[in-house]
């Protein structure tokens, strides 16, 4: 009996389009790497696995937007900070305050402690030499990748192969898997780890 249901995922596996599948998983990972979307909230969970490491506000905050501006580059990481946009813009105001006044900056991030799981695989590739806002950018690659394989083999249950295939990617468009697995947040983690 275990051989015989193992062999429809076996045969599932080995399918021409469940290959096509992977292959649209590593393009859209592909654009994503290209195309790696670092927002405001990468500063926040970049300060706090810096407050795990220890080191006095000045410290936490230094380390936070170094390691944004490694992964997004001078110019976003500049927007990040408020410079050149309109100063009459609450949120302007609000990345300008944040960017100035370390011990603020260090007083919002609570607000960043509750995705334990994303942030203890943050903290954990610190250990190994890695930074915190490449190692969120990879975690949304990967988890959009696992996302969409578990998908496949969900669908695949239910649906003939072409079908399956077709659903599986329309749910990744439709879901906003595509988009988010470019993004430094939890969100694509935890939608791979509900599926």
């Amino acid at each position: 009996q275990a051989e015989a249901e193992s062999g429809p995922t076996r045969s599932r596996l080995a399918s021409p389009l469940i290959l096509a599948y992977a292959f649209i998983l590593v393009v859209l990972g592909t654009r994503a790497l290209q195309a790696p979307q670092v927002d405001w909230d990468a500063l926040g969970y970049a300060g706090v696995v810096e407050t795990w490491s220890g080191g006095t506000d000045e410290e936490v905050h230094a380390a936070a937007y170094s390691t944004v501006e490694e992964a997004a580059g001078p110019e976003r990481a500049a927007e990040l900070r408020g410079e050149g946009l309109d100063p009459e813009d609450r949120g302007v105001a609000y990345r300008q305050r944040m960017a100035a006044e370390p011990e603020a900056f260090v007083a919002q991030l609570p607000f960043y402690r509750g995705r334990i799981v994303f942030l203890a695989l943050l903290y954990a590739a610190g250990l190994l030499g890695a930074s915190a806002t490449t190692t969120a950018l990879a975690i949304s690659l990967l988890s959009g990748i696992a996302f969409g394989a578990v998908l496949i083999l969900w669908t695949t249950r239910y649906l003939s192969m072409l079908y399956a295939c077709l659903a599986a990617m329309i749910a990744m468009k439709l879901t906003g898997a595509t988009e988010v697995m470019a993004m430094a947040t939890p969100d694509m983690l935890a939608a791979a780890l509900l599926l």
